[in-house]
């Protein structure tokens, strides 16, 4: 079985959605600071 390669590129893609969720939710956090300061 092949389950190697596609866990490899399994966790690759995981770890990219991860970083773009991240950077989604810390952009959204400063939003909600930035409407607080108003």
């Amino acid at each position: 079985m092949m389950f190697d390669q596609g866990e490899g590129d399994y966790t690759k893609e995981r770890k990219k959605w991860l970083k773009s969720d991240l950077h989604e939710i810390s952009r959204e956090i400063r939003d909600l600071k930035m409407r607080k300061m108003i």
